[in-house]
Protein backbone atom coordinates (compact mmCIF):
# COMPACT_ATOMS: atom_id res chain seq x y z
CA UNK A 1 0.00 0.00 0.00
CA UNK A 2 1.25 3.47 -0.85
CA UNK A 3 1.62 6.02 1.88
CA UNK A 4 -0.52 9.11 1.73
CA UNK A 5 1.97 11.96 1.35
CA UNK A 6 1.18 15.68 1.61
CA UNK A 7 1.45 15.88 -2.20
CA UNK A 8 -1.19 13.16 -2.60
CA UNK A 9 -3.44 14.88 -0.09
CA UNK A 10 -3.04 18.23 -1.88
CA UNK A 11 -3.68 16.59 -5.27
CA UNK A 12 -6.78 14.88 -3.96
CA UNK A 13 -8.11 18.10 -2.44
CA UNK A 14 -7.62 19.85 -5.77
CA UNK A 15 -9.55 17.17 -7.68
CA UNK A 16 -12.33 16.93 -5.09
CA UNK A 17 -12.77 20.70 -5.36
CA UNK A 18 -13.58 20.39 -9.07
CA UNK A 19 -17.09 20.31 -10.46
CA UNK A 20 -18.69 16.92 -11.09
CA UNK A 21 -18.10 17.34 -14.81
CA UNK A 22 -14.41 18.05 -14.24
CA UNK A 23 -14.14 15.11 -11.83
CA UNK A 24 -15.63 12.78 -14.45
CA UNK A 25 -13.25 14.20 -17.07
CA UNK A 26 -10.40 13.46 -14.66
CA UNK A 27 -11.63 9.86 -14.30
CA UNK A 28 -11.94 9.49 -18.08
CA UNK A 29 -8.42 10.74 -18.72
CA UNK A 30 -6.67 9.13 -15.73
CA UNK A 31 -8.15 5.69 -16.39
CA UNK A 32 -8.01 5.96 -20.21
CA UNK A 33 -11.73 5.19 -20.47
CA UNK A 34 -14.44 6.12 -22.92
CA UNK A 35 -17.82 7.35 -21.65
CA UNK A 36 -19.49 3.94 -21.96
CA UNK A 37 -16.76 2.43 -19.80
CA UNK A 38 -17.02 5.29 -17.30
CA UNK A 39 -20.77 4.64 -17.05
CA UNK A 40 -19.96 0.96 -16.40
CA UNK A 41 -17.44 1.88 -13.68
CA UNK A 42 -19.87 4.32 -12.06
CA UNK A 43 -22.63 1.70 -12.38
CA UNK A 44 -25.06 4.03 -14.14
CA UNK A 45 -26.73 4.09 -17.53
CA UNK A 46 -25.08 6.17 -20.25
CA UNK A 47 -28.01 8.65 -20.36
CA UNK A 48 -27.47 9.29 -16.66
CA UNK A 49 -23.78 9.92 -17.26
CA UNK A 50 -24.61 12.32 -20.09
CA UNK A 51 -27.04 14.13 -17.78
CA UNK A 52 -24.20 14.63 -15.33
CA UNK A 53 -21.99 15.96 -18.12
CA UNK A 54 -24.75 18.48 -18.90
CA UNK A 55 -24.79 19.69 -15.29
CA UNK A 56 -27.13 17.40 -13.32
CA UNK A 57 -25.83 16.37 -9.92
CA UNK A 58 -25.33 12.69 -9.08
CA UNK A 59 -27.12 11.15 -6.12
CA UNK A 60 -25.25 10.94 -2.81
CA UNK A 61 -24.40 7.27 -3.47
CA UNK A 62 -23.04 8.04 -6.94
CA UNK A 63 -21.13 11.08 -5.67
CA UNK A 64 -19.57 8.88 -2.98
CA UNK A 65 -18.46 6.36 -5.63
CA UNK A 66 -16.85 9.13 -7.68
CA UNK A 67 -15.16 10.40 -4.52
CA UNK A 68 -13.84 6.91 -3.70
CA UNK A 69 -12.47 6.43 -7.21
CA UNK A 70 -10.74 9.80 -7.10
CA UNK A 71 -9.25 8.88 -3.72
CA UNK A 72 -7.91 5.58 -5.06
CA UNK A 73 -6.38 7.35 -8.05
CA UNK A 74 -4.78 10.03 -5.87
CA UNK A 75 -3.32 7.41 -3.53
CA UNK A 76 -1.97 5.52 -6.56
CA UNK A 77 -0.40 8.57 -8.18
CA UNK A 78 -2.70 8.38 -11.20
CA UNK A 79 -4.19 11.51 -12.75
CA UNK A 80 -5.09 13.00 -16.10
CA UNK A 81 -1.49 14.24 -16.24
CA UNK A 82 -0.18 10.75 -15.34
CA UNK A 83 -2.77 8.31 -16.80
CA UNK A 84 -2.80 4.55 -16.85
CA UNK A 85 -2.02 2.79 -20.11
CA UNK A 86 -5.33 1.68 -21.60
CA UNK A 87 -3.91 -1.77 -22.35
CA UNK A 88 -3.51 -2.46 -18.63
CA UNK A 89 -6.96 -1.12 -17.74
CA UNK A 90 -8.95 -3.25 -20.17
CA UNK A 91 -7.05 -6.54 -20.14
CA UNK A 92 -6.30 -8.82 -17.18
CA UNK A 93 -2.70 -8.50 -16.01
CA UNK A 94 -2.55 -12.05 -14.63
CA UNK A 95 -4.03 -15.37 -15.64
CA UNK A 96 -7.43 -15.96 -14.06
CA UNK A 97 -7.47 -12.41 -12.65
CA UNK A 98 -10.06 -9.75 -13.38
CA UNK A 99 -9.09 -6.74 -15.46
CA UNK A 100 -8.76 -3.39 -13.74
CA UNK A 101 -11.99 -2.21 -15.37
CA UNK A 102 -13.77 -5.23 -13.87
CA UNK A 103 -12.42 -4.36 -10.42
CA UNK A 104 -13.48 -0.73 -10.91
CA UNK A 105 -16.98 -1.87 -11.93
CA UNK A 106 -17.59 -4.09 -8.90
CA UNK A 107 -20.60 -3.42 -6.67
CA UNK A 108 -18.33 -2.67 -3.74
CA UNK A 109 -14.95 -1.12 -4.41
CA UNK A 110 -12.07 -2.89 -2.67
CA UNK A 111 -9.76 0.10 -2.42
CA UNK A 112 -6.65 -1.82 -1.38
CA UNK A 113 -7.09 -4.36 -4.18
CA UNK A 114 -7.62 -1.51 -6.65
CA UNK A 115 -4.49 0.27 -5.46
CA UNK A 116 -2.55 -2.99 -5.83
CA UNK A 117 -3.89 -3.58 -9.35
CA UNK A 118 -3.14 0.02 -10.36
CA UNK A 119 0.39 -0.36 -8.99
CA UNK A 120 0.81 -3.53 -11.03
CA UNK A 121 -0.45 -1.73 -14.16
CA UNK A 122 2.03 1.08 -13.53
CA UNK A 123 4.87 -1.42 -13.13
CA UNK A 124 3.95 -3.20 -16.37
CA UNK A 125 3.70 0.10 -18.25
CA UNK A 126 7.07 1.19 -16.85
CA UNK A 127 8.68 -2.10 -17.89
CA UNK A 128 7.22 -1.79 -21.41
CA UNK A 129 8.53 1.77 -21.64
CA UNK A 130 12.00 0.70 -20.50
CA UNK A 131 12.06 -2.13 -23.07
CA UNK A 132 11.04 0.31 -25.83
CA UNK A 133 13.75 2.78 -24.77
CA UNK A 134 16.38 0.02 -24.64
CA UNK A 135 15.36 -1.18 -28.12
CA UNK A 136 15.54 2.37 -29.50
CA UNK A 137 18.97 2.86 -27.89
CA UNK A 138 20.24 -0.40 -29.42
CA UNK A 139 19.01 0.70 -32.86
CA UNK A 140 20.67 4.11 -32.49
CA UNK A 141 23.92 2.37 -31.46
CA UNK A 142 23.72 0.33 -34.67
CA UNK A 143 23.49 3.54 -36.69
CA UNK A 144 19.75 3.81 -37.20
CA UNK A 145 18.35 7.30 -36.85
CA UNK A 146 14.93 8.36 -35.66
CA UNK A 147 12.78 9.29 -38.65
CA UNK A 148 11.65 12.87 -38.95
CA UNK A 149 7.99 13.75 -38.67
CA UNK A 150 7.82 14.07 -42.45
CA UNK A 151 9.45 10.65 -42.93
CA UNK A 152 6.95 9.11 -40.52
CA UNK A 153 4.03 10.61 -42.49
CA UNK A 154 5.46 9.34 -45.78
CA UNK A 155 5.98 5.84 -44.34
CA UNK A 156 2.44 5.79 -42.95
CA UNK A 157 1.03 6.87 -46.33
CA UNK A 158 3.08 4.18 -48.09
CA UNK A 159 1.93 1.50 -45.62
CA UNK A 160 -1.70 2.55 -46.07
CA UNK A 161 -1.35 2.48 -49.86
CA UNK A 162 0.11 -1.03 -49.74
CA UNK A 163 -2.70 -2.37 -47.53
CA UNK A 164 -4.86 -5.12 -48.96
CA UNK A 165 -8.26 -3.45 -48.50
CA UNK A 166 -11.45 -5.56 -48.52
CA UNK A 167 -13.60 -5.39 -51.63
CA UNK A 168 -17.04 -3.83 -51.27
Amino acid sequence: MKLVTPEVTAGFRKVVGLSVVEQMQELLAALSLNKSQLAQVLRVARPTLYDWFRGSEPSAINAARIHTLLSVLARSGVSAANPLNTRFVRRPMDLDAPSLIELLSADLLDEERLIGAIGQAQELAGAASRRRTEREDRLRALGFEDPSSEQRKEQLAKNMALQDWPKR
